[in-house]
Order: C-alpha cells, then structure tokens, then sequence
C-alpha cells in the first residue's frame, strides 16, 4: 500500500513516523523517515509492504526536535482480498520480470519497493494478450522487493520478489 503526503515548512522536525491501526485506537509505528529540511513544500511516500486486509487507519507523526509530537488527521484505508490472478516470473528474477493477468486489464502500474518501504520503481505498463513486461530494473541491487500491480486505483496484487 503507498502511502503519500505533502508537508509545507518543516524547519523544527526531526523526523515522521508512519503509523498504523485496526481499530483507530491501538497503534503500531510501521516506519520511520527523516524529516527534510526544507522551507518549500515537499512530498513523502511510504510503501507499507504489509498492509492488511479490512479496514486499516494511518496517521502521521510529527516528532519535533524538541521530542513534542503532533500528529495528523487519520485515514482509514479498506483493503479487499486480491480477486485477481496475476502471475510474475521469473522469481528470483535478474533482468526483467513478465506478468500474466488473469482478467482483461489494458494497462496497469507496477511499483517496486525496497525491503525498507522505499518507492525504487514506478511504471505504467501496457497489457496486450493478458500479458506484460517489466524492463529497467537490472540496475537493481541484489535482495528483496515487494511488488504491486495496480488497474484503475485498484490493487491487484502485491508479492514479495528477489532479485539475483
């Protein structure tokens, strides 16, 4: 699940933590990322590679330099149990990866994030004959990933891969 924000000055914060919760009342911190220094706008993304199925709430947290938190409004998030069949070979994979789509997509977007949460690949790709390629991603330090297949905001799939 990527999660994304935009922060306006942020002069006086150390870092953000990215939190999650079932029931909007218990809530386990899920990530962490540095604050930038900036005096501009700026966006973050978070990749919550474990997201989980039903309703979940996120917020964000602000940690001040001075260790005070401020947190933000929350978001609540249904995620439904994947009904789409798509099928990524090779896994472990060196250069490339192919995708078969069991339904008629005609194009999707396919995110790769590091171990870490970290957005490392985003592409809209073109489906024709219930298939696809993913090229580019050679460069790729050997480890492990977590891919997602998204159509029309909808997430399709979302798979742990590795990379040779």
């Amino acid at each position: 699940m990527l999660l994304e924000w935009q922060l306006g000055v942020q002069e006086s914060i150390k870092e953000y933590r990215i939190e999650r919760s079932r029931d909007a009342r218990t809530w386990n911190i899920i990530g962490k990322m540095p604050a930038n220094q900036q005096r501009t706008q700026v966006e973050y993304t978070y990749m919550d590679n474990h997201p989980e199925f039903g309703k979940s709430y996120y917020r964000l947290v602000a940690v001040d330099l001075n260790g005070t938190y401020n947190y933000s409004q929350t978001k609540d998030i249904y995620l439904q149990r994947f009904s789409y069949a798509v099928h990524i070979y090779p896994n472990p994979f060196r250069e490339s990866l192919s995708l078969d789509l069991a339904n008629n997509e005609t194009s999707v977007t396919v995110r790769i994030s590091d171990a870490m949460g970290k957005l490392v690949s985003n592409k809209q790709l073109a489906v024709a004959n219930h298939s696809t390629r993913l090229d580019g991603i050679s460069g790729l330090p050997s480890g492990i990933y977590y891919l997602s297949v998204l159509s029309r905001g909808k997430m399709l799939v979302h798979e742990k891969i590795i990379k040779e």
